[in-house]
């Protein structure tokens, strides 16, 4: 008796003795194929949840500048949008980078091509007087003969003027093949409508050639080059029976060009304007009337404002 005594207890004893083992050592455990295990689950009120996603509200009534260099990629800015429910999403706002804000204007030029529709297109170019020159094309410059006034005939064959036409968007706008390496500085604001206000400032370059490669070629045809002079001289020359213009050479340099367009919600123009300034240089004219020479000179140069301003 006393021997089954002392075995039950020391089967006990060590039953107490590996159920109040060291708590910093883990033991194991065997999970019965029959049991039952029970877990716990706390759940977080919806108002608490934290949305990781950084955004930035940006009100439509308040015109919000961003801007960015040719050089930096920058990042989309995002506006955070309440549903009813409380529930917030994200959905792409104004695009910070030169990249967006150039794919912006290509696409909404793009647009404008596809559908077609009638633009009024306003030409304008100032141009400074007087024009300097040397002596001897000044005094030519001057010359007037039945209301045909020398410099006047220069200036217009040069671009100056206002011209208004109505036309096919696909005859009144060229398809912008701008890259980013041709902007120095691109901005966007939101305007009160909720419309995109972008302004591209482009390189300058010289004497652009139509469909060119100088970047205000890349985006118009509308400006003063070489080639739209010449057209002009020989148009000029048609005007007076038996006049001949001859120039050896005529440079354009152009500067300060931009582009400024406002462009809706469904990514058309509501207005579009492109500017610039130029210099012009023409050496070498000779001008006759039949085979009687009215003067010559050495060089003219000026400078002038030029503007294209389309309604859509």
């Amino acid at each position: 008796m006393k021997k089954l005594f002392a075995i039950a207890l020391a089967t006990v004893l060590a039953f107490g003795l590996f159920a109040c083992g060291n708590a910093d050592e883990p033991a194991d455990a065997t999970i019965d194929a029959n049991s039952t295990v029970s877990t716990q689950t706390e759940t977080i009120p919806a108002e608490t949840e934290t949305d990781i996603t950084i955004s930035t509200e940006i009100d439509p009534t308040t015109p919000t500048d961003i801007s960015d260099n040719a050089n930096s990629t920058g990042t989309d800015i995002t506006a955070t949008v309440s549903t009813a429910s409380g529930n917030q999403t994200t959905e792409p706002a104004v695009a910070l980078n030169t990249a967006s804000i150039l794919a912006l204007y290509t696409n909404a030029t793009k647009k404008a091509i596809a559908a077609n529709k009638t633009v009024t297109k306003v030409t304008e170019t100032t141009i400074k007087r007087p024009v300097d020159s040397d002596e001897a094309l000044a005094k030519l410059l001057a010359i007037s003969i039945a209301g045909f006034h020398v410099e006047s005939k220069v200036l217009e064959f040069l671009g100056e003027g206002k011209s208004t036409y109505t036309q096919p968007a696909k005859s009144a706008l060229q398809q912008s093949t701008l890259t980013v390496n041709d902007i120095t500085k691109a901005t966007a604001t939101t305007d009160a409508k909720g419309n995109t206000v972008i302004v591209l400032d482009v390189k300058g370059g010289a004497n652009p050639q139509k469909y060119g490669k100088s970047p205000i070629g890349r985006f118009t045809w509308d400006y003063t080059n070489e080639e739209s002079a010449r057209e002009g001289i020989a148009s000029a020359e048609g005007d007076v029976p038996g006049l001949s213009i001859n120039i050896k050479t005529i440079g354009v340099d152009y500067s300060n060009i931009q582009i400024k367009a406002t462009i809706d919600k469904n990514g058309n123009f509501t207005a579009l304007k492109h500017s610039y300034n130029y210099s012009f240089n023409v050496e070498d004219i000779v001008v006759k009337e039949l085979f009687i020479t009215l003067g010559t000179g050495k060089y003219a140069r000026s400078t002038a404002v030029g503007s294209i301003t389309y309604s859509f």
